[in-house]
């Protein structure tokens, strides 16, 4: 289950090397920056990293050769060329910088000289930094987060500009799950900030000084509870308690959720102190403060914009923001477990679940549809976090977290939404009659006591203020209906809990008062809950898989960038992986961000439609949707045919015709469902609405008409209100090219011409663009993905029908074909597959199929695997594409592709080009190695064809090697296999066959015997010495253990008397593995093994004595 769900799964940090002991060389993509441990699933952010990297290269080809001065004159050189080249060569010194520590200052060196040659100034390295901190910190190997916390320790002594774009997305990362792994991080930053003060004092949107204070307060909650920690926790008590003494004024601008994050630490030895200074001396605190009276005084103050999303990361927040837009109940079991064990599993996810829940009241507010959906919802969410609570402590200030909105409520007051207070009111109702326990205790009772309670605990002084909140806050429930009514907690609330709510809050429990409020009667019993969406605010619009994040205030954030979602869902993510989405239905318009009740209802859209037009419009309002098609067909033959007012001054726009259609026909087609089964009748009764009698009208007249051209201006207008328009006229082309007529009366039609005009007129009004085969495929996965998500039948439906009809744009497209995968389930993949073997449907050729798999290694497991089904039923020539496959995969950073062609490679042939590119990976594990155990199957599938071939890459290799110095390698040319390739990965099989030799396992060396017979095949090791004496010394000394098989007696002969045992020992070496092959060769009687027999006696003939001590 949980192997399914990528997105979700733990990256595993791979260390990876970072020191040099030669001049830097440029090298390949990947290496020594990012310890992938999955598929990437953001194609921007792997696209920068290839960038630096490439940009690292090319600094490093132009200092080549050159002194450290002549090096740095012509990076200058190269930097004045433009701004273009002043950035590339600032992001490839970064690369330098972060990935090796021994010339780290040699790279600091050259920026610092570029960056007084360029207005710019360090301004590249700035944002590289931040964007590579917000978005791909868990990535990030250990020595390229400890290099970025010297550069930006660097930076604070120099006090650059803009330190805040790097030290907000660092500090925001630290206080991720497993913080043991970043505590020499934190010791850094807090050590730079320490000797750095005069940086926290800068003016930016998001204060470094706030946050600072907000992540360490966060961190000392983590090493409070641990002696392992101690002494960092001490210094982080030390900085905070500094900040809040010198800097209080700073500090509480933070807001009213300052007291609630200091509430958490404030019993610790170090803090009590200032705590009660604040609560009882609050002058000692801000003497300059006018009129501050402590703890009321903040809780009046607004909590800025920035602090709600800052207090988790932002891997963490593009989790949730998928969790509740995009996961379905069937759905939520499985995605909440895979999201406790990754964030909430660790010793200190108790503490992160306050935050999660602020963030989520605060920042996320779904929008009417998802409300109304069976999506995730908050209150359900948030009871998935409550039940994992395990301490009283850390569910009180989950609690806390819940209702602190409630605490501090002022319907008056600005920005209130209903949304803040929404989640609590609804798990409330929502456990009343289940037997939820946390803590031993029911559920609804811990909620109702501690409404009941926390007036007068949270601080007495404003018990009165408090409870007249809460009291305002059920009544603002109630005004706005997100629950008929509160009479259900009474009902079911145990009787000592009952007498509790009617004496803490009489105004909403006592006798008559349950069921009404303010005089406006609200109808409502037992079990009655259920949300009027109509008379909610308008919550936030979705932007991909994120919703908008709403805050309770409105001061600017001067320019800082919003977080970035990196994660995307498979579904959300359909159309980002060639090209640029083009903004449509998911784009937020100037319009969009009006609120719901600024928007013109249906009745004033009609009244400000000409008068010929209303009786249209308000007979299709009502009725059934027979008469609704007879009433289309009038206004089709009054509007579009003789265009009655439609082309006038009046109405030249259209869009109130088409908002007011949209407003009558989008909720039929909302729930548009594909017929159960296919055939004549079943599609001729689906098309039987208003909608397809446009389509039909579209299809019917000629091109260039002007009827045609008024109904796509409509259809256009349309389209960004209602996105099923898009994949509905897919399906009614689709219904065409079904319909028995088809045959006698269009052969010479392009079925899917209609489309494709439309879609380039919405571009060319939109966008100002003309339709391409780039944007017309993005607009079919556009409307493909918005068919997914409403109908996922439909969509296997019209895919068949699309490739057909579009064959250059569908087939090898990845666009489409993501798009697709992502919303299918196994079922369906194997309706597909069936086609694909029917020859049905072809979606991959043998030209474009290699390009789908590469872009394929970003998508997500699932989508991975469903892609490798469909791929292997094509009859594909494997054996054309196997080798360019192997030679761009890599077994390390893309698994799920390495699965497969493993399972390939063991049913084919060890063909020699085959070998040489398995070579080519880098060696990993030992026994898990997938080289290792594709050598192993290929000596039983043709271990003759393996050997030739490997004896034959040696031999090239050696040769390659000679002539190295020579023949440089041009760009863009793949280089040759290297000799230490290749001996490194002999020496992995014989390491491999030594750890065999120590687990005295039979049936794995019986296994294995055909790997012991190749290594020491004639031919192999006639190729071995006939490269051993071209080799330099260093990789002799390197790969001795290899050469040792090898060892000439001549060689034994020259070795010095100071030698003598060495020499011993490696003949004894060679006498015991020469053994082991032969108990190998006589447990296995196959003939590939008895071929191998002369060569062993051969080679003992050839060999002299061992030389004793």
């Amino acid at each position: 289950m949980v192997n399914e769900i990528s997105c979700f799964i733990p990256i595993l940090q791979l260390s990876a090397p970072c020191l040099r002991t030669a001049a830097p060389t440029p090298r390949p993509h990947g290496e020594r920056f990012c310890s992938f441990g999955l598929p990437e699933t953001f194609p921007k952010i792997l696209g920068m990293l290839t960038k630096l990297e490439d940009d690292f290269n090319k600094i490093t080809s132009i200092q080549n050769g050159c002194s450290e001065n002549e090096g740095r004159d012509k990076l200058v050189s190269y930097a004045q060329q433009g701004t273009d080249e002043y950035v590339k060569a600032m992001d490839g010194l970064l690369y330098g910088i972060l990935t090796d520590p021994g010339l780290c200052e040699k790279y600091m060196g050259d920026a610092t000289t570029l960056s007084l040659l360029n207005a710019e100034a360090f301004n590249p390295l700035t944002r590289s930094l931040s964007l590579l901190a917000s978005e791909k910190y868990a990535k990030l190997s250990d020595t390229a987060r400890k290099q970025s916390v010297w550069l930006m320790k660097t930076f604070a002594k120099k006090n650059i500009p803009g330190l805040d774009r790097i030290f907000i997305p660092w500090m925001r990362n630290l206080t991720v799950g497993d913080h043991w792994k970043n505590v020499s991080l934190i010791e850094g930053i807090l050590e730079t900030l320490v000797e750095c003060r005069p940086i926290l004092d800068n003016g930016a949107g998001v204060p470094i000084l706030q946050m600072a204070l907000l992540t360490f307060i966060q961190l000392i909650q983590y090493h409070h509870t641990s002696l392992q920690y101690s002494v960092i926790k001490d210094k982080e008590v030390d900085f905070c308690l500094d900040l809040l003494r010198n800097k209080f004024g700073e500090c509480m601008a933070i807001g009213k959720d300052f007291i609630r994050i200091l509430m958490q630490i404030c019993k610790m030895p170090k803090m009590k102190e200032f705590w009660s200074d604040l609560v009882n001396d609050p002058k000692k605190i801000a003497p300059s403060v006018p009129n501050f009276t402590g703890v009321p005084y903040i809780l009046q103050l607004k909590t800025s914009r920035w602090i709600y999303p800052h207090r988790i990361t932002a891997d963490l927040e593009a989790k949730i923001a998928f969790l509740l837009s995009k996961v379905r109940a069937p759905q939520v079991s499985r995605y909440a477990d895979i999201f406790l064990k990754q964030y909430l599993s660790s010793a200190e996810g108790e503490a992160l679940i306050p935050e999660i829940i602020r963030f989520v009241c605060r920042s996320i507010h779904p929008t009417n549809e998802i409300l109304g959906s069976d999506v995730l919802q908050r209150w359900n969410f948030f009871l998935i976090l409550i039940c994992t609570c395990k301490t009283v402590a850390g569910l009180n200030q989950c609690l806390l977290a819940l209702f602190y909105d409630w605490m501090l409520f002022d319907p008056q007051g600005e920005n209130v939404s209903i949304m803040f207070i929404e989640p609590g009111i609804l798990l409330l109702m929502n456990v009343l009659q289940k037997n939820i326990k946390v803590l031993q205790k029911p559920l609804m009772v811990t909620l109702v006591e501690y409404l009941c309670k926390i007036p007068f605990e949270f601080f007495p002084p404003i018990s009165a203020k408090v409870r007249s909140s809460i009291v305002a806050s059920f009544r603002y429930i109630l005004e706005k209906r997100v629950v008929g009514s509160v009479a259900p907690i009474i009902d079911f609330a145990p009787e000592e809990q009952k007498i509790l709510l009617r004496k803490t809050y009489p105004e909403i429990f006592g006798p008559g008062e349950a069921g009404s409020v303010a005089g406006v009667a609200v109808n409502g019993g037992p079990g009655n809950i259920k949300i009027d969406l109509d008379s909610l605010p308008s919550p936030a619009s979705l932007l991909g898989s994120m919703p908008e994040l709403k805050t309770d205030d409105d001061e600017p954030m001067d320019d800082w960038p919003e977080p970035v979602m990196q994660n995307k869902t498979p579904k959300a993510a359909a159309v980002a992986i060639n090209h640029k989405p083009i903004a449509r239905h998911h784009s937020i318009s100037a319009a969009s961000k009006v609120k719901r009740s600024q928007e013109p209802s249906l009745d004033e859209c009609i009244g400000m439609l000409p008068e010929t037009m209303q009786p249209f419009l308000c007979a299709m309002r009502d009725g059934p949707v027979e008469e609704k098609c007879q009433i289309m067909e009038e206004f089709v033959d009054d509007v579009i045919n003789k265009g009655r007012n439609f082309d006038s001054e009046q109405y030249e726009a259209v869009s109130l015709l088409a908002r007011s259609l949209v407003l009558v026909l989008k909720p039929y087609y909302d729930d548009f469902r594909l017929p159960q089964t296919i055939n004549e009748e079943t599609l001729d009764d689906s098309i039987q609405s208003p909608l397809f009698i446009l389509y039909r009208r579209l299809w019917e007249e000629e091109d260039g008409s002007l009827p045609r051209k008024r109904v796509i201006d409509l259809l256009v207008a349309m389209y960004p209100l209602m996105p099923v328009l898009g994949y509905l006229i897919i399906y009614y082309l689709y219904y065409r090219k079904m319909s028995p007529s088809w045959t006698t009366t269009s052969d010479a039609r392009d079925v899917m011409a209609d489309y494709e005009e439309f879609c380039s007129e919405y571009l060319r009004r939109t966008k100002q663009e003309e339709i391409c085969e780039a944007n017309y495929t993005v607009c079919i996965a556009e409307d493909l993905e918005a068919c997914g998500q409403q109908d996922h039948a439909m969509l296997t439906e019209l895919v068949p029908f699309l490739y057909k009809e579009n064959p250059r744009i569908a087939i090898d497209s990845a666009l489409i074909m993501k798009t697709v995968i992502g919303y299918i389930d196994a079922f369906e993949v194997q309706r597909l597959a069936c086609l694909v073997l029917k020859r049905e449907l072809i979606m991959l050729s043998d030209k474009g199929c290699v390009d789908v798999i590469k872009d394929s290694l970003t998508w997500e497991t699932i989508e991975q695997t469903f892609f490798w089904k469909l791929l292997l039923v094509h009859d594909l020539k494997i054996d054309n594409i196997l080798k360019e496959i192997v030679a761009y995969i890599d077994f390390r950073h893309h698994p799920e592709a390495t699965l497969q062609v493993m399972e390939l490679l063991r049913n084919d042939h060890p063909r020699e080009a085959l070998v040489a590119e398995v070579f080519r990976r880098d060696p990993v594990e030992v026994e898990s190695n997938p080289f290792i155990t594709i050598c192993l199957h290929w000596t039983k599938k043709n271990n003759a064809m393996f050997t030739t071939s490997l004896s034959s890459i040696i031999t090239k290799a050696g040769a390659t090697n000679k002539k190295r110095v020579v023949n440089k390698a041009t760009v863009n040319v793949k280089p040759d296999l290297t000799i230490d390739q290749v001996l490194a990965h002999l020496d992995l099989l014989r390491l491999y066959m030594v750890s065999l030799d120590q687990k005295n396992d039979k049936r794995m060396r019986d296994f294995a015997s055909g790997l012991y017979a190749t290594l020491y095949n004639s031919n192999v090791l006639l190729s071995l010495r006939t490269i051993k004496a071209a080799l330099a010394s260093n990789l002799k000394e390197k790969f001795r253990e290899v050469l040792q098989l090898v060892e000439d007696p001549e060689d034994d002969v020259k070795a010095s008397p100071g030698k003598k045992g060495s020499t011993a020992k490696r003949g004894r070496t060679k006498a015991a593995a020469k053994n082991t092959v032969a108990k190998d060769s006589d447990s296995d009687r196959s003939d590939e093994e008895d071929d191998v027999a002369p060569v062993k006696s051969k080679k003992a003939r050839n060999k002299s004595p061992p030389v004793e001590d």
